[in-house]
């Protein structure tokens, strides 16, 4: 019986032991090195999105700066004409509203400490300007094995890791932030007659006969797939400056029969076709047009077309 007993209490001693053994595995762990947390963040800096007025970031294959006007409408600042993507701008601002380092490094740096980390030269800084201060994250040297940058915010003298996402995030073409243009659906029945113009030269083209309407159909099904450029300076090397260029118009009704041009030039750069092409406003028959200073690739298909159409008129003119 006194045995039955003993062996009793060592069962129950045995189930205790092995009861806190599992208990105790199963709590977290103490202190952790920050190397080894996955999702162990320090907060940097926090902005309100609708505090920011501007930003920029340089260090890229393009250096990017934007600035909203009185209205709260985003510009670009190199051309201020450029159509801004608001949402896409909106977007990236906000996944740094929140600054996120993984690991302090150190405090208290001088310029010249902040060189082991390449922070004395930058590889990225990162601006956001608000009404009553600017904000400069610095990102020098890239630690490749863990996809995280040293980063400071400029003249704190202190270094933290950081995700290489707020070097992604901005990493960018201008192109990324434009809102691109669209052409109008403009049906080839509703064109009254489509104008080809070419310095001193001009000629009104009408659907009546099957290779106009051919002509005019391509013009109206135009996509613009394939975006080339965004410099006015640079349009001479695509042969879309105003000596250049072959504008075309096509004038076209809408359902309540009122008149209206949309406005199209193209240009043949270094080829011997109608290459690239710039697209104006739709304006109301008769006022003046604006174009865009987006430069687009013409496919083929409808370069062929479009092209041997103009080529023939100027030849018999």
């Amino acid at each position: 019986m006194k045995r039955k007993s003993t062996l009793i209490i060592c069962a129950c001693v045995c189930l205790v032991i092995f009861a806190l053994y599992f208990i105790i595995s199963s709590l977290p762990d103490g202190e952790k090195s920050p190397d080894n947390e996955e999702n162990a963040y320090l907060y940097i800096d926090q902005t309100n999105i609708d505090d920011i007025i501007g930003f920029s970031f340089t260090g890229g294959e393009f250096d990017l700066s934007f600035e909203k006007d009185s209205s709260g409408a985003w510009k670009y600042s190199e051309n201020r004409s450029l159509p801004i993507n608001k949402a896409f701008i909106e977007k990236t601002l906000s996944q740094v509203e929140l600054f996120l380092a993984k690991k302090e490094i150190a405090r208290n740096l001088s310029e010249k400490e902040l060189s082991e980390y390449g922070l004395d030269t930058p590889a990225y800084t990162l601006t956001l300007v608000l009404e009553k201060e600017k904000k400069s994250y610095i990102f020098g040297d890239f630690i490749e094995s863990k996809g995280l940058y040293y980063a400071s915010e400029k003249g704190s003298g202190v270094v933290y890791l950081v995700e290489r996402t707020y070097v992604d995030l901005f990493s960018l073409d201008v192109t990324d932030f434009l809102t691109l243009d669209t052409l109008p659906n403009v049906k080839t029945e509703n064109v009254k007659y489509v104008e080809i113009a070419c310095g001193n030269y001009s000629e009104k083209i009408l659907p009546n006969s099957v290779e106009s309407s051919k002509f005019i159909s391509t013009l109206c099904s135009i996509k613009l797939e394939e975006f080339v450029d965004f410099r006015s300076e640079k349009h001479s090397i695509y042969g879309l400056s105003e000596s250049d260029a072959v504008s075309v118009y096509i004038t076209y009704s809408d359902s309540e029969n009122s008149l209206f041009t949309l406005a199209l030039k193209f240009g043949l750069g270094e080829t011997s076709e109608l290459t690239y092409m710039l697209v104006g406003s739709v304006v109301k028959e008769g006022n003046s047009h604006v174009f865009s200073d987006m430069v687009y690739l013409l496919s083929e298909a409808d370069n062929d077309i479009i092209y041997s159409y103009i080529h023939k008129a100027f030849s018999e003119k």
